[in-house]
Order: structure tokens, then C-alpha cells, then sequence
């Protein structure tokens, strides 16, 4: 049969793997209300009848700026030379971003930082009212000295842009965490059709995702 919704939030449930002889490999799962707010959140909002069209933001485009870099530098007064190299691996919604300094001259990782960043899509419908929801994960895999970039997810509304917020209510994150981040604020309509705007997903090191959306009038 097929699983059941958790009653309520944190609430444990077990896979258990029983080998006999008193062997057993156990799965612990822990309920999570934030991910069902955001995913039913985006589930009202993608399942607009085809007939039924609303004054909204309408998801157009996706980009993806690739960080990738090998920089030669130095220390002032010193003749030592070192390269600042930045890369990463995986794809859209899970990728994993590694920043190192390596010395020129013995190949020695003096420091660095590699880290995965997971988030899911944003709503295909952003309604004025509503806020954006995404869900976010940050978390460090090996560090030598240095921290994760700050990360950061906003929309361009307003002078300083429109944030989503951790569950500390922070807009740059610096910390490791997985959970839903939630714009401060509703969205607010376009002033004109076609009019656009973006979600950008900054996840340091060069690394952006961005989501690019167009006001239309109905």
C-alpha cells in the first residue's frame, strides 16, 4: 500500500531491515511540515486550469552562470604564487561546489572549502499576494580554513530586492541548514505586460541559478 502523511511535525517513523540472528539495519525518517507547505504551495499555484487565466508572474527562462575559474595570485612582498581554483559537479536543483587554493610551488592545498547546495524550483505561477516559496539546503563537505560563501535567494522587487528567509529569519546564509526559506514579504503585481523579473539563487563562488519571470495581464 502506499505510505501515509505524517500526523504531525516531527513526528519518527523506521525502515527496518530484519537479517535474523538479531541483526537489523534501521532507516529513521522524521516528519517535515515545511516541505508539504511549500510543495502544496507550489502544486495551487502550477494547477491553474488552462482556461482560467489570472494577472501573474509566469515563469519564462532558467540560466545557470557557472562559477568555474583558476586564478593565479600572490601575497604582496612575497614572490610565492598560489591559484584560486573554483569548480563544481552535479546539475539544476543539487550541485556540489568545491573553492581551493593550491601553491604553485609544491602543490599544497594552503585552504579551502567544498560544499553542496540542493533547492528546489520555485512556483511556475507567482501570484501577486502570495509569497515565494523554495526549499534549501546547504551543507559543508570538507574545510580547510575557509566557510561556504554566503548564500542568498531573491526576487528584484523593491530597491533592495525581495528575500526568502531561513527559519532564523536570515537573508544571507552562512550556516549549514535544510528547510524551507519563504520571501519576508508578498509579491506585488507588474506594472505593465511582459514585464519581467527574477528569482536569483546565489550560491557563491560565482555560482548563480536564476529565474526569469514575465507579468502578464489577463
Amino acid at each position: 500500500k502506499p505510505i501515509e502523511k505524517g500526523n504531525k511535525n516531527n513526528e519518527e517513523k523506521t525502515i527496518t531491515v530484519n537479517m535474523g540472528a538479531g541483526f537489523k539495519a534501521v532507516y529513521v525518517y522524521l516528519w517535515d511540515e515545511s516541505l508539504m507547505v511549500a510543495e502544496n504551495a507550489t502544486k495551487q499555484a502550477d494547477s491553474l486550469p488552462a482556461n482560467e487565466k489570472v494577472s501573474a508572474w509566469y515563469y519564462k527562462d532558467y540560466t545557470f552562470t557557472d562559477g568555474t575559474s583558476n586564478v593565479e595570485n600572490h601575497v604582496a612582498g612575497k614572490i610565492d604564487k598560489f591559484n584560486d581554483v573554483s569548480k563544481f559537479i552535479g546539475e539544476k536543483g543539487s550541485i556540489e561546489i568545491s573553492k581551493n587554493r593550491w601553491d604553485q610551488k609544491t602543490g599544497k592545498l594552503l585552504a579551502g572549502v567544498t560544499y553542496r547546495v540542493k533547492w528546489t524550483d520555485p512556483q511556475k505561477i507567482l501570484l501577486p499576494g502570495e509569497k515565494i516559496r523554495m526549499n534549501y539546503g546547504l551543507n559543508t563537505i570538507t574545510s580547510k580554513s575557509w566557510k561556504p560563501d554566503p548564500q542568498s535567494v531573491s526576487f528584484n522587487q523593491g530597491i533592495y530586492g525581495l528575500y526568502l528567509l531561513n527559519q532564523k529569519g536570515e537573508n544571507y546564509f552562512k550556516s549549514d541548514f535544510q528547510y524551507e526559506i519563504v520571501t519576508g514579504k508578498p509579491i506585488e503585481k507588474g506594472n505593465k505586460n511582459n514585464e519581467e523579473k527574477t528569482i536569483t539563487v546565489n550560491m557563491g563562488a560565482g555560482f548563480k541559478a536564476v529565474y526569469v519571470y514575465e507579468w502578464r495581464i489577463f
